[in-house]
């Protein structure tokens, strides 16, 4: 969609796209400008109605009063005669092209300059699987291509060269996660397990596909016969089966974060000096996002709370590569047996219960005389973890206080007013839970939750940014 030809350039002499004394710039792309009747190009700023749509379908609606469009034929100097430098997908699709009937481009009215043009530059690896940008095939020049030979051999032709170019065996395009899911009787509903439903494989074995009973209840030959993926961010190794399980590149400044964040490394060196030890808690663990930046912290010990087994299994298999130790409590098997034969402190890294959070409060007053003091509670659902933030204030240590991550999408203009709510939301719940411990949460109490710090760790949409609410809750009683 952008056109790497060309470089963002400021806005001056050649395009009137002045407003007033902001700066503005021009954006070159590869979409291709709508003509007239007579075929001609439009020229100059496009018709609102246009613009509309155009912007409507880059997600960009709500930035239609400052953003202009406008239409340009690219010059010899920015047309592309061969792939960027360096970049091995434009190299292979550069050859791959090669391979394709000029009749047919002509037929189509693409060229392979615009087709190299409209290939995006951006790729993740997660060995041994290339995944691609959700957005590689939208623009018109490939889906006019991929239409066209889609009855052929020439577009696995095309996957294996991006695989080999990038010596991996299996290549995926991303997608988003929804938030909804369909079920078996096409209604639908939550989609709680955060599963990756429309990541779309293009070549290697993924192994088997999902159904209900593997979603929901894999068995050990299951996680066998899968295919999983693996990363390394801040030192740290994680692993997931791409079919089953999400995995979000954007939260690594996060989990670098928590590495270093100073109540983090404070509550460990108290937990040592005191021989006590400290817990960690995780109410949406995932594969271990923000669990393992616990551990590699110094935590002594972490409780996680995780629905999706294949994360769990992830998460298992990840604690593993990483030389930590991990025991999974799985209520709909032997639960209680294994509950109370479950190793506490310094026994094992991490406890995994394969529930709801919403049974963590129970199980953590269970677990409170025989784990060390919990001193931080991680709460990172989104759009929202409102519904886990009562449970994590409760975990907190009641004697040495802690703290809370809440993790929140809020609009950027409204990150003010959306952080005071929250401090007095959970200002509310904590003295609810003075009351119920003592009875009452007296008029000249000073205890007050503390946000100490909010952090901006990515734009999740146009307009809405992923935050973090460092809240401090001290000491429940006195």
């Amino acid at each position: 969609m952008f056109n790497r030809a060309t470089r963002i350039h400021t806005a001056v002499d050649t395009y009137d796209c002045s407003s007033g004394d902001s700066k503005r710039f021009v954006v070159p792309t590869s979409i291709e400008a709508p003509r007239n009747a007579g075929n001609e190009l439009v020229e100059d700023e496009l018709p609102e109605e246009t613009k509309r749509k155009i912007l409507r379908d880059m997600g960009l609606q709500g930035l239609q009063d400052v953003i202009s469009i406008i239409t340009y034929t690219p010059s010899s100097q920015y047309s592309i005669s061969r792939p960027a430098k360096g970049n091995p997908l434009l190299t292979a699709v550069s050859s791959w092209l090669q391979t394709v009937p000029p009749d047919l481009l002509v037929s189509l009215d693409i060229t392979t300059t615009s087709l190299l043009s409209a290939f995006p530059a951006t790729y993740s690896i997660y060995k041994p699987m290339l995944l691609l940008p959700a957005h590689t095939f939208r623009p018109w020049p490939w889906t006019s291509l991929i239409s066209a030979l889609q009855h052929t051999s020439s577009l696995q032709t095309l996957y294996s060269a991006l695989a080999a170019a990038t010596s991996v065996t299996h290549v995926a395009l991303n997608a988003p996660i929804p938030l909804q899911s369909k079920s078996h009787d096409s209604l639908e509903s939550e989609n709680i397990l955060r599963r990756p439903t429309s990541l779309t494989a293009l070549h290697g074995s993924f192994g088997p596909l999902p159904c209900p009973n593997l979603q929901y209840a894999p068995q050990p030959h299951d996680f066998a016969a899968a295919f999983w993926v693996s990363t390394r961010q801040n030192n740290i190794h994680q692993i997931w089966a791409p079919l089953y399980t999400m995995f979000s590149r954007g939260n690594v400044s996060e989990k670098a974060r928590l590495l270093d964040l100073p109540s983090v490394t404070d509550a460990v060196r108290q937990g040592e000096e005191t021989e006590h030890g400290c817990t960690a808690v995780d109410l949406y663990a995932g594969i271990g996002y923000f669990a393992f930046s616990y551990k590699k912290a110094g935590a002594t010990q972490v409780l996680c709370w995780e629905l999706n087994p294949w994360s769990v299994e992830g998460l298992r298999r990840g604690a593993s590569l990483n030389g930590w130790s991990s025991y999974i409590i799985n209520p709909s098997g032997n639960g209680k047996a294994e509950e109370e034969a479950a190793p506490v402190g310094r026994e094992t890294d991490f406890l995994v219960f394969q529930e709801s959070n919403e049974f963590a409060i129970g199980r953590i007053q269970k677990l409170r005389n025989r784990v060390p003091p919990i001193r931080h509670v991680n709460c990172g659902l989104l759009p929202s973890s409102r519904g886990s933030w009562a449970t994590a204030v409760r975990a907190a240590d009641p004697l040495l206080g802690g703290w809370v991550h809440l993790h929140e999408n809020i609009g950027i203009g409204d990150i003010e007013g959306k952080r005071l709510e929250i401090v007095r939301e959970v200002q509310e719940i904590f003295e609810e839970e003075v009351r119920i411990g003592r009875g009452t949460y007296d008029a000249g109490d000073e205890r007050m939750v503390k946000l100490e710090h909010v952090e901006k760790v990515k734009t999740y949409a146009p307009g809405v940014m992923h935050c973090v609410l460092d809240i401090y809750i001290p000491p429940k009683e006195v």
